[in-house]
């Protein structure tokens, strides 16, 4: 029996790679999260990168998933105890989830910071690299959509290839299951490209209410969250990750999804409909 000990367990990645793991045959696995899991059908762990007290519910599993929590700059610095803790505590599989240009973003190091510790680790390290979430318009933009009839990122005409959760948790699973990709990078990405325009005529479609893109600029991105009463710490964040679809950086397509898992990877419009119709 593998044992696979899953970070962030109950966030948007995590909780697809428990599903998908589950799924096979001979895993293990321990959903981890800060706070404990009611009704879980699986093994679960109390576990917080910024509590090393917490780093022991790792200890005897062949692989871990490691996800930062979302909006910290500070990740390299939070996670890194942690790969340290690893490498003296049994060199266990890891699976690092990075992301499509970020591992680039002068903005934002902590990716390319991450990756860097785990190429110097000494530890058995598959990274993953995916697109912008297609989940993102159910999750972070839904009440821009519902309320007032709009996207609103300061993404400008960029495109980019919106990746399915379920699919990147399925990659995951495959990478933590077996020994098979230790060493690979893959760049996780959806069939097509599309701008956020394209974005909001599918949802006016989906829905039947139109919805429109107004390319906001940084600065009014800017503005508009500091009148909602956002720190500012959160358009620092945001705009340089938005800004690699404005710059062109996230319009790739790859065939990473279709070669690991033997099927085309999922469409935006399925992950829409799932989340608008």
């Amino acid at each position: 029996m593998t044992k696979v000990f899953v970070t962030g367990a109950t966030g948007t990645i995590g909780r697809q790679v428990v599903a998908a793991l589950q799924q096979h045959a001979g895993v293990a696995v321990t959903a981890a999260s800060r706070q404990a899991i009611a009704g879980a059908p699986t093994a679960t762990a109390i576990f917080d990168f910024k509590d090393p007290s917490t780093y022991s519910a790792v200890d005897g599993h062949a692989a871990v998933f490691v996800v930062g929590p979302p909006l910290e700059p500070g990740l390299s610095e939070m996670v890194a105890p942690f790969l340290d803790y690893l490498a003296d505590h049994g060199r266990p599989r890891v699976t690092y989830l990075s992301a499509l240009g970020m591992n680039d973003l002068a903005e934002l190091p902590f990716h390319a910071e991450m990756e860097a510790k785990l190429r110097t680790s000494g530890l058995p390290v598959t990274i993953l690299r995916p697109s912008f979430f297609a989940s993102n318009f159910g999750i972070y933009e839904r009440e821009n959509i519902e309320q007032r009839g709009i996207i609103f990122t300061p993404s400008g005409a960029g495109e980019a290839a919106f990746v399915a959760p379920a699919d990147i948790g399925e990659v995951a699973a495959l990478a933590l299951a077996t020994e098979d990709h230790v060493g690979r990078v893959y760049e996780l990405t959806g069939p097509e490209v599309h701008s956020m325009h394209d974005i909001a005529a599918l949802i006016s479609e989906l829905t039947g209410k139109t919805i429109v893109y107004p390319e906001p600029s940084d600065e009014t991105y800017r503005g508009a969250l500091a009148a909602a009463g956002a720190p500012p710490f959160v358009a620092d964040y945001m705009i340089p990750v938005y800004n690699l679809m404005r710059s062109g950086a996230a319009n790739k397509v790859t065939q990473d999804i279709p070669t690991l898992l033997g099927r085309p990877a999922t469409d935006v419009r399925s992950v829409l409909a799932q989340d608008f119709a």
